[in-house]
């Protein structure tokens, strides 16, 4: 398996909504809204911009099969 970091982009916009939007919120808290809107996702990606984009997102590719799965990274720019 490989992993691919790469900085969010207000092009990320419409896949960070349906990555929100579709989480299992079994575990989370509610500082995460649901649904997500676009305001949440330019809020997010405004942040991130606004601190020299030190968020990351992710992919993670299986070497098995190829696949590749879109993933929002826990990292936040107070964590770097």
């Amino acid at each position: 398996m490989t992993v691919d970091l790469h900085k969010w982009t207000f092009a990320d916009r419409e896949s960070l909504m349906a990555l929100c939007n579709a989480v299992d919120r079994t575990f989370l808290s509610d500082r995460l809204p649901y649904p997500y809107t676009e305001a949440d996702a330019d809020w997010w990606l405004g942040m991130v911009a606004g601190n020299d984009g030190n968020c990351y997102r992710s992919f993670l590719r299986s070497s098995s099969s190829g696949r590749a799965s879109r993933k929002a990274s826990g990292i936040s720019p107070r964590v770097l």
